[in-house]
This record gives structure tokens, C-alpha cells and sequence, in this order.
């Protein structure tokens, strides 16, 4: 196992974890590199046959193929469904089946249209080896079958059926939820709303490199995209660059699938314009994002308003890499220690 240096910032209390080896940021991982890489050499042959992919091709390309096992406890896995058609898969360590415990709900990520309990499976297992707890992955409806509010409806519904209809054997004062990349965003678009409703089930909030902002206000979206805001070194220039810049031109794929006429504004849509008595009153969360995540700046500007709003956020940032390694468990050192920290969180 890796050890990481960590550099806490005494200002902020953010946690900056390097890459192994290295002694400052700005240094893009060997790992990260490779696949920017192999991704790069990828679009160039797409390009060259105008291969423009469909949604399902889309979303066959989504996980990570080399991510690998890495519990060391006998796991029960079992895939159920909630009374109205869900889709669940649940985690937890044999021994404990017959116990309480706290309650993870994972929401993975895939830009709103992709993504699967499959996508998932190894990081799902990970929690539940690394920590007392239950995890439930949840097959939530994707657009453009299902534009917003659908699936994050949907998810909500599903954090009260498992809480209050499932039967199973749950700690209801340690209910965290988790998410990555779209997945993230609902995580806090969740906590907002089971304020709003007053019903107070979730406890703590845990986002991989979310999504906080999905609106057009020209001074944000230039602020969240500005790609000299990154400490590119020279030699990763023509590599991070193209890669950021990509990312960014997604966007108006998930406006037209996910969004469609709905009002980005939304406060569910956009957890960055809550006012700073909704941020407030959030649960305790742990943002985790990589040095080079398109997402890093508004994830960023959003932990920082929750804390200037009197909330509880707390920040693990991964130098070198780039979005969506939680994904990579057992072949990234990163994906695992992230684990690990999302873990210890929601156990403690």
C-alpha cells in the first residue's frame, strides 16, 4: 500500500495529497498520463473515420476495465429492488449480516445518461471491506429515457424506502451518500432536499469530483473553465490541455439529454447557487477531486461557500490526476486511498 504526502493547508484545512514521489503539485501522474495517452490516440483514429458514437456506445465505454478487487473480508453481495422497480445491489462484509449498520448510498456517475451498478462494483465493494457498514448501489433512471427530474426523484425516493420499507437492519443516525462526477452532484442536490422537506435522514454527504454548477452565468462558467487556473508543466501541456478543453464541450450534451427545458438555475441542478442558509444547513461533507479534474473549480468554489456559509465541508484534493479515477480502485494507488478516506468518514 501507498503511503501519500499530505500537505495540510492551516488556512483552509484542505488536505493536498501529492503524488508519490513527488515533492510539489503540478506534476501530472505516470498513471494519469498513460491514460490521457491512450485516450488522445483513440480520438485521433475516431476522428479519422468521423465516428460520431451513439448514447449506448457511450455508455458501454464508461467505467474502468483494469479496476480490481481489493476487499480482503468475505463480502455478501446481493442484488434486490426497491417495491417500485429500482434496481439495488447491496455490500457488506458477511460477518456483520445480522448487525445494525450505518448505510452508504452510492450513486454512480456517467454525465447523467451512462453509468451502471456494473460501472461501480468494485469501488462498492471497497466501502464495505474498509469499513462497518452497508453500502447500497443505486441503479438510478438516466436520461435522455428519463430527462430531470427523473432520476434524481427517483433517487431520493429510494434513500426513504430503504430507510423506512426495505426491512433491513440499519443505523438511522449514520446515513451517508455518496456519488461520483453526476453521481456527486445529487449528492448534494439530496442534501438540499431532505432539508427542504425537513425530513433530516441524511447525516453526512461524500462527492468524488461533483458537479455543482450546470447554469450559464458567463462570470462562473468562464471561472469554472478558465484551463490557466491548472499548473500545466510544459511536457503535459499538449496532453492536459486538449483533454480539459474536451471535457468542457461535453456540456452541451448533458443540457440537451438531462436538462432539456428544465431550469439549470435550479438549486438541484446547480448546488453552487443554494443561499447560504440552505448551505448551511447541510450535513457534514467530504469533497474528494483530482489536481486536474474539469470539475475541480466548481467543486472547489462550492466547499469554499459552504464553509463561508457556517457548514461543515471538509476537502482531499489528489495532485496528478484527472477526473473519475475513483474508478480505477486496485490499479490506481489514489482510487484506493480515496476509498479509504471516503470510508473512515462516513464511519466515524
Amino acid at each position: 500500500m501507498i503511503t501519500f504526502k499530505a500537505i495540510k493547508d492551516n488556512g483552509s484545512g484542505n488536505i493536498i495529497k501529492l503524488v508519490p514521489n513527488e515533492k510539489y503539485g503540478g506534476v501530472l501522474d505516470p498513471r494519469a498520463r498513460e491514460e490521457l495517452l491512450a485516450s488522445q490516440h483513440d480520438n485521433s483514429t475516431s476522428e479519422e473515420t468521423n465516428d460520431i458514437p451513439d448514447i449506448a456506445t457511450l455508455r458501454d465505454m464508461m467505467g474502468w476495465p483494469n479496476a480490481k478487487d481489493i476487499a480482503t473480508h468475505d463480502l455478501t453481495i446481493t442484488n434486490t429492488a426497491t417495491d417500485y422497480g429500482v434496481q439495488l445491489r447491496t455490500y457488506v462484509k458477511t460477518a456483520l449480516l445480522d448487525k445494525q449498520l450505518p448505510v452508504i448510498f452510492f450513486y454512480h456517475g456517467g454525465g447523467f445518461f451512462g453509468g451502471s451498478l456494473d460501472n461501480v462494483d468494485k469501488p462498492a465493494r471497497a466501502l464495505a471491506d474498509l469499513a462497518d457498514v452497508l453500502v447500497v448501489s443505486v441503479d438510478w433512471a438516466l436520461a435522455p429515457e428519463h430527462p430531470y427530474p427523473e432520476g434524481f426523484i427517483e433517487a431520493y425516493q429510494t434513500i426513504i424506502w430503504v430507510l423506512n420499507q426495505s426491512g433491513w437492519s440499519i443505523d438511522k443516525h449514520k446515513v451517508t451518500v455518496l456519488g461520483d462526477s453526476a453521481g456527486g452532484g445529487f449528492v448534494y442536490g439530496l442534501g438540499l432536499l431532505d432539508r427542504a422537506f425537513g425530513v433530516n435522514a441524511i447525516t453526512k454527504l461524500v462527492a468524488f469530483y461533483p458537479v455543482t454548477y450546470q447554469a450559464h452565468d458567463t462570470h462562473f462558467e468562464k471561472w469554472f473553465i478558465d484551463t490557466t487556473r491548472y499548473p500545466v508543466a510544459d511536457d503535459d501541456r499538449e496532453l492536459l490541455l486538449p483533454y480539459l478543453t474536451g471535457f468542457f464541450g461535453g456540456e452541451a450534451l448533458i443540457d440537451q439529454l438531462y436538462i432539456q427545458e428544465n431550469d439549470a438555475n435550479s438549486i438541484y441542478l446547480s448546488p453552487f447557487l443554494a443561499n447560504d442558509r440552505q448551505l448551511a444547513e447541510l450535513p457534514e461533507s467530504l469533497t474528494i477531486i483530482g489536481e486536474y479534474d474539469p470539475l475541480r473549480f466548481q467543486g472547489e468554489a462550492f466547499v469554499e461557500k459552504v464553509r463561508l456559509s457556517g457548514g461543515q465541508a471538509n476537502y482531499v484534493r489528489y495532485n496528478g490526476m484527472t477526473h473519475a479515477f475513483m474508478d480505477k480502485v486496485g490499479d490506481f494507488p489514489q482510487a484506493d486511498d480515496a476509498l479509504r478516506e471516503a470510508a473512515s468518514f462516513a464511519a466515524k
